[in-house]
C-alpha cells in the first residue's frame, strides 16, 4: 500500500506540473492588481466568514458530543484540520486526525 500511495503522489505531481505550464504568472499578477478594491474587500470578508463558519461547525459538533475544549484549540483544530483535509484529500481522515491531535494535546 505505501508503494501505491507513492506512485499516486508521483502521478499527481507530474499532472500538476504539466497543467501549471499553461499558467502565466505575470498575467495572473497583472489581473489581480487590476481588481477593484471593493472586490478584494468582498473576497477578504467572504474568507473571514468562511473561517468563522469552520470554527462554528467544530464548536457545535464538540458541544453536541459533550466535549469541553479551550476556544483557541477549537479554532486551531478547525482551521488547520479543514485546510489540511481539503488540501490533502480524505478530509474526514486527515482533518479528523489533526483535530484529534490538537484537542488531545490541550486536554
Amino acid at each position: 500500500m505505501p508503494a501505491l500511495g507513492f506512485v499516486a503522489c508521483l502521478v499527481l505531481l507530474f499532472a500538476i506540473q504539466h497543467l501549471s505550464r499553461s499558467f502565466d504568472y505575470h498575467a495572473v499578477v497583472k489581473t489581480l492588481r487590476r481588481l477593484p478594491a471593493e472586490v478584494v474587500a468582498r473576497a477578504v470578508l467572504a474568507t473571514i466568514v468562511s473561517y468563522i463558519a469552520l470554527i462554528a461547525r467544530d464548536a457545535i459538533g464538540l458541544r453536541a458530543l459533550g466535549v469541553k475544549a479551550p476556544q483557541p484549540l477549537v479554532w486551531i483544530g478547525a482551521i488547520v484540520g479543514s485546510a489540511l483535509g481539503n488540501a490533502a484529500g480524505f478530509g474526514a481522515l486527515t482533518g479528523g486526525a489533526v483535530r484529534y491531535r490538537v484537542l488531545a494535546g490541550g486536554a
